[in-house]
């Protein structure tokens, strides 16, 4: 979050507590630790995704596997109520109501959130996921 703020042009409002959570989708290696920000910034969506990528860099010194064990992996999950498809950003990110360890950072914080292009609510994607093998838990490391 430092690295994200040294310029001055994002700033970390509210941020949710550390979560461990198991892999999704490759599931053969260890949990994670996750967790939401919310900023606010000056940047477009495009160009804090270009910052993003940056930050990313600095901290990821593994070979990177397609959803593999990684030192960081910085998500824009919402954007205002834009509403972006392209093949290098999408927001409301799709996956959003489709991982546990999305929607408990992201309900801690803003607990009303709603999908800016339908107006679901997150909470009810929370209690519609019924996936016994997404595990998250509040991360005490």
């Amino acid at each position: 979050m430092e690295r994200l703020q040294d310029n001055g042009d994002v700033t970390v409002l509210r941020r949710s507590g550390y979560y461990e959570t198991s892999p999704v989708e490759n599931t053969d290696q260890p949990f994670f630790i996750n967790g939401v920000v919310e900023v606010d910034t000056r940047l477009s969506s495009r160009q804090l995704l270009d910052k993003i990528k940056v930050v990313e860099t600095l901290f990821n010194v593994l070979p990177r596997i397609n959803k593999g064990p990684r030192v960081i992996d910085l998500d824009i999950l919402l954007y205002g109520d834009e509403h972006i498809d392209s093949d290098r950003l999408q927001l409301p990110h799709p996956a959003i109501c489709r991982r546990k360890f999305v929607l408990v950072p992201l309900l801690e914080i803003e607990p009303d959130a709603l999908c800016p292009v339908d107006q679901r609510r997150y909470d009810e994607c929370l209690a519609l996921l019924n996936d016994p093998t997404q595990k998250v838990e509040i991360y005490h490391g």
